[in-house]
């Protein structure tokens, strides 16, 4: 009777951030990174529930409290609000039609940073990164599934997709569509909140998950004081065609400022 075998487990994939992708440009077909990272600034006391994204701080210009996650085909833009943002190439995270993981790599006009540009089609972004050599973003940079734009703004702020602030060459948004294909495992969360006058706080934040043909629900909550959290999650598991993401509210008082980290792999299915 032949002896019996161990079976491996299915293969985890080590991911790599987008800052080290640039030594391998062009070949990262299967590289995606291994965290959220989100933030949001300013979120007052009489605030609405926010996305934990860039594109929901007060101090930006159309602001979003909330993204609109689409789910047919369009074309994708990317504009700055800064007509020196000229030549800025970036590498786009995104998921087509089937539900797939495609990168697709976006560069902002030659001549004026503020002027729309048609980098591809698809159906959603998952995050943004500069992946030109010794490149800063002087302005806001916004991908879009709408070309209206006025001085390198877009006209809807719905349309926004991922958001580079001023200097930080990728989108901070604590968000995910996960790949078809791909099952994500959560194995750690990192919650900081702080006050913008350094005065103590409070808050309320959701992990939402919409998972592949239902509704979003709460899948997680947790109350905070100012400081910093690390959560172990016990291998939050959601498949592929999911959509997740963290919000907060709730907030004490004014000015208050969230990050949010999670640390994850994929699977294959």
């Amino acid at each position: 009777m032949p002896a019996s075998k161990n079976h491996a487990p299915a293969k985890l994939f080590d991911h790599v951030y987008p800052a080290n992708v640039d030594v391998e440009l062009g070949k990262i077909n299967n590289i995606e990174n291994d965290y959220l990272y989100g933030r949001v600034l300013q979120v007052d006391s009489n605030d609405p529930e926010r996305m934990v994204w860039s594109f929901a701080d007060d101090d930006i210009s159309p602001r979003s409290d909330n993204k609109t996650f689409p789910t047919t085909l369009s074309n994708f833009y990317v504009a700055s609000s800064n007509a020196a943002d000229t030549g800025i190439v970036i590498t786009c995270s995104t998921i087509n039609t089937a539900g797939e993981r495609v990168f697709i790599t976006a560069t902002t006009d030659a001549s004026d940073g503020r002027t729309p540009v048609l980098f591809g089609t698809g159906v959603d972004i998952n995050f943004v990164f500069m992946s030109g050599a010794d490149q800063v973003n002087l302005g806001e940079l916004y991908f879009t599934n709408s070309g209206a734009f006025t001085l390198g703004r877009p006209d809807t702020p719905s349309s926004v997709l991922a958001h580079v602030p001023i200097g930080y060459g990728c989108s901070p948004q604590a968000l995910v569509a996960v790949p078809e294909g791909k099952t994500i495992i959560i194995e750690e969360i990192v919650l900081t909140l702080a006050r913008a006058s350094g005065i103590a706080g409070s808050a309320v934040v959701h992990l939402n998950v919409k998972r592949d043909g239902g509704s979003f629900v709460v899948a997680r909550e947790w109350h905070l004081q100012s400081g910093t959290i690390v959560l172990p999650c016990n291998n939050l598991t959601f498949a592929g065609g999911s959509i997740i993401h963290f919000t907060m509210f709730d907030v004490s008082d004014m000015n208050t400022n969230i990050g949010i980290e999670a640390h994850f792999k994929y699977v294959d299915n």
